[in-house]
């Protein structure tokens, strides 16, 4: 079956690149003021430790394309398979050729309310690919979203937490706006470098 998945991905990747379909990597995210060191280098007598400051989190699914096209819905709330419903139905409103989601195999990917929309979403140019069960390297969302929450929480904490906790209707913000700082020059690579990154 992995072998299977790898064809067709890639057939996809060459469609993509060939402007027959919009192909696009989607999962889900959170970016928090609380730094997480688990581990780190430092002399006998040095303390490491970062500044925290609580603003709470904030949870963002995106869909991302090879060529750095970024759609963003964050929410304080928890993603739930509505949620992620709510985002591809409007996606499927809006396409200009036909178009593929890749998703991971999360239970909120194959929840009821996604399988009963299938059909619509087919109807509309809108097809989900899934990726083959513990895949993750295969999906360059993975490497630039872990990128752009560091990126973020980095700059929050400098800024004392300002971007975070002044931020108004969360629901309806777009990532641009939770982080200024994450200029379209600055993040431009890590799409493209993802796509020989590591497994995550």
């Amino acid at each position: 079956m992995y072998a299977f998945k790898l064809e067709c991905l890639t057939e996809l990747e060459e469609l993509s690149e060939q402007g027959q379909i919009d192909l696009f990597y989607g999962d889900q995210s959170g970016v928090s003021l609380d730094p997480c060191v688990p581990y780190a280098w430092q002399f006998a007598d040095e303390q490491v430790a970062l500044p925290a400051s609580r603003g709470g989190q904030i949870n963002c699914f995106a869909l991302l394309s090879r060529d750095n096209r970024c759609l963003v819905q964050a929410t304080p709330a928890t993603i739930t398979g509505g949620f992620v419903t709510e985002q591809l139905d409007r996606l499927s409103r809006c396409l200009h050729k036909p178009t593929v989601v890749v998703l991971d195999n999360a239970p909120i990917h194959h929840g009821k309310v996604m399988r009963e929309r299938r059909d619509v979403w087919q109807a509309r140019g809108l097809f989900i690919f899934y990726l083959p069960t513990y895949s993750p390297h295969l999906t360059p969302i993975n490497y630039t979203s872990q990128q752009a929450a560091r990126y973020c929480s980095l700059h929050a904490t400098r800024q004392s937490g300002v971007e975070f906790r002044t931020v108004p209707s969360v629901g309806r913000t777009k990532l641009c706006n939770l982080c200024p700082c994450l200029a379209p020059e600055r993040s431009g690579g890590w799409l493209l470098r993802s796509r020989d990154a590591p497994p995550c």
